[in-house]
This record gives C-alpha cells, structure tokens and sequence, in this order.
C-alpha cells in the first residue's frame, strides 16, 4: 500500500518549520512544536561519524561486509563498519527530524525489518541532508520527503523490499533512568530497491514487555508487533507528543502525522478510544515506545 498520503497531510508545501535544535546533552526528547511531530528517537547528531569499514580491526571505507540486520541488533558488527544489508523491507516510511546543533544538517530516518531474520530483526535507516533554511523568527526549515534529496526520499511505500548500504551507528540516549537501550542504525549511503508489497506478519508478545524501559524493544527491536491485551482496552489521553498507553504498553506517536490527522487539526486516537489490538513498530530509544504507522494499525 503506497503511504505518499502521508506527505499530503502537510500540505502542498510538504515543508516543516523548526523551533530548536537537538539538544546535545541528551537529556531530554527533542519535539518540533512548530509542527507538532514526535521527534523523539529520530533527532540524533551523528556529526564526527565518517564511514568507515572496522571489519578485521582494519579501516576500509570502500569494501561493505554483508551482514544480516540480526547480526547488527546482537552486536556482531563494531560501530562504524560499513556493511550491505539485503532483503531489508520497510516498516516504516521516511519521517523528517530537525537540523543537527553543530552542522544544522536536516536529519531523516525510517525503519526496515529482515522478514526472515531471528528476533531481534529491525532498525532504523538515519541520514543528514541539507543544511536546514533560516526563516523570519529565528527558526529553520527542513524539506519533507520526498524533497529532501537524498536516498530515503524513495522510502515512501510500506512492504517495499531494498539492499541498503551504509555505516553501522549506535544511539543510547539519556533518560530519565540514566542512559537508555542501545538503538541499532545503518548511516545510509545507497539504498536499491529489489522489490515491493512484501508482507510481514506482527509478532504479539506479551504486552507487558512493552512498558516503559520494557524488555521488548530490545529483544524485538525494529520489529512490527501488536499489543493484543485480554480483553479489548482503551487508550490514555495522548500528550502533544501523541505518546499514549494501551494494554499496559507504553506507545510512540512518531507517525501521527500520517494516522493523527495533525495536519488538518483532528486527533487520532482520542482520549477513551478502546480498541482489541495496536500493532507498530518497536523502537527503544527514549525508554521505548511501539510506533503505529497507518489508520489500520489501530483495529477496534
């Protein structure tokens, strides 16, 4: 199912206009309350970590290992290491994060998960672009995919399958508990697509895996998963982040923009809304949250 509906909602534009930039310390989620998107797990500097091939101890920026995203996940490749990642589908679209502070490079991420990989199985694609556009105001602009000129503008369609290559990056933000799960990332330079409308079936764990800091967005990291309670459940009220919880699950709300109906003023999910099952995609930055993508993610 083509997901391009999801840059219509922010007009014909397709621009997101910043109020800040990352906050370096760590210490605390970056949001963009000038467009009220969830940047949380997506902003990160990567400013100082060039590409480089670690396999073997030895540098080798121009020779990419083939691994698996599984391998990636456990920790079998060194940060750094350039490698090529086959078979990777996506579980979720591009979505646009401010500028870096040091570089003020307009940052992009999107998620894939290996369809036949052993949990865990998942992670984020991350780049910098261009340099953000000074605005009236102090602020900076960054162009939403598909402007943005680099490879993830083709991530636009759920279940499309590419051979990704790039530098492996880890990203352990601070919390509030001290310093939070490692999260997995491939630093993009190229990305092919060798197929499309793949299909990944949700793992259901136990939901409790999924609370806040929760066992589950390290052992299914990356992964799609639906949080299926007992019986049917209702939501919390969702912050301006449009973070919520459901069945004792703590959620993410990195793609409202695509579900929450931001751009035309509506929320989704409203506060009270009970539903059987929320399926999204697990991702541990932050304490964890499980990120639903789509309307039909959320099944009442």
């Amino acid at each position: 199912m083509n997901r391009t509906l999801a840059y219509l909602t922010l007009g014909t534009a397709a621009l997101i206009t910043l109020t800040a930039c990352r906050n370096e310390s760590g210490n605390n989620p970056i949001r963009d309350a000038a467009a009220n998107l969830d940047l949380t797990g997506i902003i990160q500097d990567m400013t100082g970590q060039l590409p480089t091939d670690m396999a073997g101890g030895a540098k080798d920026a121009g020779v990419a290992m083939n691994v698996t995203i599984h391998d990636i996940d456990i920790g079998m490749v060194s940060e750094k290491t350039k490698v090529t990642v086959t078979g990777a589908v996506i579980v979720g679209i591009t979505t646009s994060g401010g500028p870096t502070k040091s570089s003020m490079k307009c940052q992009y991420s999107a998620w894939v998960q290996d369809p036949k990989g052993a949990a865990p199985a998942g992670l984020k694609l991350y780049l910098t672009g261009k340099v953000c556009k000074p605005v009236d105001g102090g602020s900076c602009r960054c162009d939403f995919p598909p402007m943005s000129d680099t490879p993830l503008d083709a991530v636009d369609t759920l279940g499309d399958e590419f051979t990704i290559t790039g530098s492996v990056s880890l990203y352990a933000p601070t919390t509030d508990a001290g310093l939070g799960a490692i999260q997995h990332e491939i630093f993009v330079d190229s990305m092919t697509k060798t197929g499309s409308g793949k299909k990944i079936t949700p793992l259901t764990p136990d939901p409790k895996l999924f609370a806040k800091d929760g066992a589950g967005f390290v052992n299914y990291e990356g992964m799609l998963v639906t949080i299926k309670p007992a019986q049917k459940a209702t939501v919390s009220a969702p912050n301006m982040y449009g973070e919520f919880t459901f069945g004792g699950a703590q959620f993410r709300g990195s793609y409202r923009f695509v579900y929450g109906h931001v751009g035309d003023g509506g929320t989704f999910p409203s506060p009270g809304a009970s539903f059987s099952t929320i399926t999204g995609i697990a991702d541990p930055a932050f304490n964890g949250g499980v990120a639903p993508r789509v309307t039909e993610d959320f099944v009442p």
